[in-house]
């Protein structure tokens, strides 16, 4: 078979795989909190399995890592952890039982969720990844394939409009916007996998940040 029409089988199968996998894995069917070692283990599997199917287009993104990399996560991490407990601090308790209820994980601040949804973001980064590797493989310019990066990772969010039209159109907007930055980053940045990453991971803290400082602010906090 051509490398090329190789390739494009494999870009679509990613696309479709990943649906499959976050339609099975969706916040809807599994609770990020209560169930947060079933969800990381099942994200991690989906993760390892991805990887070494994709290995050829990905290698050349994780070879240059170096400790630097790794001491960047950690002060994020570190940094992650301090907003929680600042926002658990600051926000009543029914109000994060309340987006908990709502299966809103990314609002209640629950450590739990920092495990399970790195795992997710973990999954999601990988298929990014091979995805963007696989349309420059295929001679693609890069305000092409920062084009079509943003039209696949944009559409790939819309089944969250199912669950809630703030949510879903905030997240896919969001998604379309990263899908033009990302492409950049992880192509022309060292450790740009690592910066993607820590990205993706601050669009849920700024939202969860909204969410709940606009409820501390609110008369009634039932309307967020």
């Amino acid at each position: 078979m051509p490398h090329t029409t190789l390739t494009l089988l494999n870009l679509i199968l990613a696309f479709f795989a990943g649906g499959i996998i976050f339609n099975r894995l969706s916040g809807q069917k599994i609770n990020y909190v209560s169930e947060y070692k079933k969800a990381s283990i099942l994200f991690l599997l989906s993760t390892i399995i991805f990887f070494l199917y994709y290995s050829p287009y990905l290698k050349q993104f994780f070879l240059t890592f170096s400790p630097i990399a790794f001491i960047f996560l950690f002060f994020f991490y570190l940094f992650i952890f301090l907003f929680y407990k600042f926002m658990k601090q600051h926000v009543k308790q029914n109000i994060l039982q309340k987006y908990e209820a709502k299966k809103f994980y990314f609002a209640s601040m629950s450590y739990r969720y920092i495990v399970t949804k790195s795992f997710n973001i973990l999954t999601q980064q990988v298929g990014a990844i091979s995805i963007i590797a696989m349309l420059k493989d295929l001679g693609f310019s890069n305000q092409l394939v920062m084009l079509l990066f943003a039209l696949i990772f944009g559409l790939s969010h819309l089944y969250l409009f199912k669950r809630d039209f703030f949510f879903g159109a905030v997240t896919t907007t969001a998604a379309f916007l990263g899908g033009f930055i990302f492409p950049v980053i992880i192509l022309n940045v060292q450790y740009g996998v690592v910066y993607t990453f820590m990205l993706h991971w601050l669009y849920y803290l700024t939202l969860a940040a909204y969410l709940n400082l606009t409820s501390v602010t609110s008369k009634s906090p039932e309307n967020h």
